[in-house]
């Protein structure tokens, strides 16, 4: 959704071309609303009357859309010309969104091209001047460089700060979730816009920052200058200023919509929990022929008794039941399990009365192992029974809630992927930009994970055939040799547990993801084969290769490398097993129940 409060234009545009949004900024700068441009052919004709400079500004367009992958941002400066004939130079950013949708961020920047050329003219002449003019020039050209690289990472807020707290510079989102003038920011402390309860997480976590350079996250509550307060999530990392002095470089991301979810959730939760501690249920004592041994007062008064006595003396368990055979299925179940739970069934009361009950027993055994007697509740459910419409309604906006979470929880491990590929875009270390992707990758399984779960009608299950197909093309789409390898996928149409399938997930990424890296080294196509399958409630994940093999040396159960362990860990964790088969290439099988 575009924001109509963003300080920049931004335009969203499908993928057939047409402009969906516009926001207001976009129209202040350039005068065009979505009625003068409906599309990118008239947003071209317009902006860009000149044939020769439209058809320049089209073929870039068109390579970085062609290159761009999901999140990536494209910047360009075009000369555009707005609706009432003048001219302003703009900064344009493009990125290609998940959906396949075109983002466009727009800034004016004429002016600051204009004293970015006059900079130019009098660094010229300033050259032939003494150093300290010559280090006030570089400081100018750092600030300028410091400038792009914090607008590059909005929409979330980024910041500054000295060794001491000071901001020395902030984007301009931070500016507008503190409701304060980016320039007023300048040597202001960030404690003054931390909620005092929860400074003393914050000087906690820039000691810890300080002294062991390591990155740092954590959730406080922060104040605006108005005194309205947000949840805010801060991510620090260590880093020096020009001339040598520690700065902590800062995140800032308005999580209080997830808090109230949170919040909204916790609640919900205690009030179950309140409701569970403060009901009047009965608590019993019974031999397995029905002798009742204890009986609280809760259960007296429940069953129409004046003492426990009463009760005990005139009633056995099995007279309870409406009908004796639940008695004998409660046994039964007892005998095998040693345990039962919300067992409903009709109890009759002294007076004749019949109402509903929910059972929750064990069996307590001697030395050896016969059932001596059951402890157990009994809670009178006549109520719920009656109300089986509002329980209905009250699941429905259960569910409401539960999609809204899954929704939430995609939507940040998407931001946690951007903010992966942005710090993999600054990094030059091959084996940590290597690592940063193989992250982003798992993440992008649990995200997929997530997603199914919201467009589903059951949170609980999900579809492996259909989940899992579209993880491995998502895996697969993450390689640029992709097209020179085969892929082959036999999924079974089989309905699995929502819990099974972000582990089982994650080992489809891992796999296929080490035999892309390794498997077809040298050579110039490769096979891969995948297949899923369940029988006899025993599920069979099959991930193989034809390439060059994992070498006998190493052993799923004691290697060294993290994604392997990862697999490994991931299998126990189903209660399954894995093992390697290594004829004509690579097999990983991996076994649990279904």
């Amino acid at each position: 959704t575009l924001s109509e409060n963003a300080p920049f234009g931004m335009v969203l545009i499908d993928k057939e071309g047409r402009f969906t949004r516009i926001n207001a900024k976009f129209t202040e700068l350039f005068g065009y609303d979505i009625s003068d441009i409906p599309d990118g052919r008239t947003w071209f004709r317009n902006a860009y009357p000149d044939a020769e400079y439209r058809h320049t500004v089209i073929s870039a367009w068109k390579n970085d859309y062609r290159d761009a992958g999901p999140g990536e941002r494209k910047p360009r400066i075009f000369t555009v010309t707005c609706k009432d004939g003048s001219h302003k130079t703009v900064n344009l950013i493009s990125s290609v969104l998940a959906s396949g949708d075109h983002l466009m961020t727009c800034e004016d920047i004429t002016n600051q091209k204009r004293i970015e050329e006059d900079l130019r003219i009098h660094r010229v002449e300033l050259e032939a001047q003494n150093k300290d003019l010559l280090h006030t020039q570089q400081e100018l050209e750092t600030s300028r460089t410091r400038y792009f690289d914090l607008y590059d990472l909005a929409p979330v807020g980024y910041l500054t700060l000295s060794e001491k707290g000071l901001i020395l510079e902030a984007n301009l989102t931070t500016a507008a979730l503190l409701g304060v003038a980016r320039n007023a920011l300048v040597k202001q402390p960030i404690s003054r816009f931390i909620l005092p309860e929860d400074q003393g997480i914050y000087y906690l976590k820039r000691k810890q920052l300080l002294e062991t350079a390591s990155a740092q996250t954590w959730v406080i509550r922060m104040l605006k200058t108005d005194k309205t307060t947000f949840w805010a999530q801060l991510q620090a990392i260590a880093a020096q200023d020009a001339d040598g002095s520690p700065t902590c470089r800062m995140l800032i991301s308005d999580i209080t919509d997830q808090k109230q979810t949170e919040e909204a959730l916790k609640e919900s939760e205690e009030k179950y929990r309140n409701i569970v501690n403060d009901a009047i249920l009965g608590i019993y004592q019974t031999t397995p022929d029905g002798s009742i041994l204890k009986a609280n007062s809760a259960l007296v008064k429940m069953y129409g008794y004046d003492t426990s006595e009463e009760l005990i003396n005139n009633v056995t368990a099995t007279q309870m039941y409406v009908n004796p055979e639940e008695r004998n299925i409660f046994k039964r179940v007892l005998s095998e399990k040693g345990k039962i739970e919300q067992y409903e069934v009709q109890f009759r009361k002294h007076s004749g009365e019949i109402f509903w009950v929910s059972i929750n027993a064990h069996a307590v055994k001697d030395e050896q192992g016969n059932i001596t007697h059951y402890n157990g509740t009994v809670g009178d459910i006549t109520a719920r029974k009656r109300s089986d419409d509002r329980i209905k309604s009250l699941l429905s906006e259960k569910e409401l809630l539960l999609k809204e979470v899954h929704h939430r929880i995609k939507n940040n491990m998407v931001t946690i992927m951007s903010l992966l590929s942005l710090q993999s875009d600054t990094l030059k270390n091959p084996s940590a930009i290597a690592t940063l992707k193989d992250t982003r990758s798992r993440i992008q399984s649990m995200a997929l994970l997530y997603d199914k779960l919201y467009r589903s009608n059951d949170f609980g299950i999900i579809s492996a055939k259909e989940y899992l197909t579209a993880l491995i093309s998502e895996v697969m789409d993450n390689f640029p040799n992709r097209n020179l390898v085969t892929i082959k996928t036999q999924i079974d149409d089989h309905i699995l547990d929502a819990r099974v399938c972000s582990p089982l997930g994650i080992i489809i990424n891992e796999v296929i993801t080490n035999t892309m890296k390794y498997a077809f080294t040298g050579r110039h196509e490769g096979k891969i084969e995948v297949s899923f399958s369940v029988k006899d409630g025993r599920a069979t994940l099959i991930v193989g290769d034809n390439g060059i093999g994992i070498p006998e040396s190493v052993n799923i159960e004691t290697a060294t490398g993290f994604g392997l362990q990862l697999v490994h860990i991931l299998a126990e964790q189903l209660d399954g097993t894995i093992r390697i088969d290594r004829e004509d290439g690579t097999r990983f099988v991996v076994e649990f129940e279904a």
